[in-house]
């Protein structure tokens, strides 16, 4: 069953554990209420009340092989995640 709602603290265990799983170390999450994200994303309004977007972003730290299966488990897990911006620093 997909989770209805989302709780801050045990969605950054999630992604935690998965980042561990991958050799990947995440070292800074945020998230946005969805208020404060809706103006800039057209079209976006709550057509029903099954489910809510929430937006996060993070950091993670390890390499581009442990990141590729971050994001192959990250696909397999009840969250529905959408990615928008993906970026590297060297």
């Amino acid at each position: 069953m997909i989770p209805k709602a989302v709780n801050e603290g045990e969605m950054m265990l999630m992604l935690d554990s998965i980042a561990k799983l991958n050799n990947m170390s995440l070292t800074g999450i945020s998230f946005a209420k969805e208020e404060e994200q809706t103006s800039a994303i057209l079209g976006l309004g709550k057509k029903d009340n099954s489910y809510t977007p929430y937006f996060f972003s993070m950091d993670l730290t390890g390499t581009y092989a442990g990141f590729k299966n971050f994001l192959k488990d990250i696909e397999k897990s009840l969250l529905i995640i959408d990615l928008d911006l993906i970026s590297f620093n060297f």
